[in-house]
């Protein structure tokens, strides 16, 4: 498993790769076209690395009666631009809107599952979606620098109808909130979170779980860094960042020599609300 790299090769200079030491596939998933009745369903499972990683965690939404109809999520992924392209060398994203599991059967003759999400182009003509090499990845919520998972990335397209990117054929992707008991029996300390839909159809993530005695999410006016920090144009902070920053850690943080020895959060700090978190 490849962490913080966002090509296959090279791989970045600050990329973690961890051997796999488990894997733990649903009890329920059997993907034998003759002996399952749905080789799709249960398309999940854990991975348990040899190591521990500091990357940050993916939230995860913990609310399977939450409805995700015509929400716009994000999905990731290394793989085919197209249904007879290369895969891409390149970590690639796209904005795509969710689709009902009701419409959604129509184009997989009654295939899609509770179990299942589906998610295609923003219109009618937006071929954007999924493609072979895509599997496993996250389809996801963006909400002022947090993100939440709502879905992975399953299959699309039909073995004699149309393939991935074909506006009848949406991608489908095995739904998070239905495997929390599943998750919860490996990993008891995960922390689901929940999520909301205003009037206008906006996304409303819940609370942010607090973690180790601290909050997840801070209202500070301003942070205070060692080095090792740029703004989004490429400018490096001199040493304080304000709410109308946005940081990337481009590199190990260095710390200045009054530092050493202190203990403090590292707080990314959101351009749109001045949330640092």
């Amino acid at each position: 498993v490849t962490l913080r790299s966002d090509t296959i090769d090279p791989v970045a200079g600050l990329a973690e790769v961890y051997n796999v030491k488990n894997l733990i596939i649903h009890s329920n998933y059997n993907p034998d076209q003759e002996s399952s009745p749905n080789a799709n369903d249960a398309d999940i499972a854990l991975l348990e690395i040899e190591g521990t990683s500091l990357q940050p965690v993916m939230q995860l939404l913990g609310d399977s009666s939450a409805n995700l109809d015509n929400i716009i999520g994000t999905v990731a992924g290394w793989g085919k631009t197209s249904n007879d392209g290369e895969s891409s060398n390149s970590l690639l994203q796209v904005s795509l809107k969710v689709t009902s599991n009701s419409s959604c059967n129509s184009a997989y003759a009654g295939g899609i599952t509770d179990n299942m999400l589906c998610a295609g182009g923003l219109t009618a003509g937006d071929i954007s979606d999924t493609c072979q090499g895509d599997s496993g990845g996250p389809l996801f919520l963006n909400q002022s620098g947090r993100h939440l998972q709502i879905g992975v990335v399953s299959f699309g397209g039909t073995e004699t109808g149309p393939a991935c990117g074909d506006p009848d054929a949406p991608g489908v992707y095995a739904r998070v909130s239905r495997f929390k008991g599943f998750i919860l029996e490996t990993l008891p300390d995960v922390q689901f979170v929940d999520l909301q839909i205003s009037d206008t159809g906006t996304p409303r993530f819940g609370t942010l779980p607090v973690i180790g005695g601290y909050s997840s999410a801070k209202q500070l006016s301003t942070a205070r860094f060692a080095g090792g920090l740029t703004r989004d144009n490429g400018q490096t902070f001199e040493s304080r960042a304000t709410t109308s920053d946005f940081v990337r850690i481009l590199g190990q943080i260095t710390p200045e020599a009054g530092d050493v020895g202190r203990t403090s959060d590292i707080f990314v700090v959101d351009r749109k609300d001045g949330v640092f978190l």
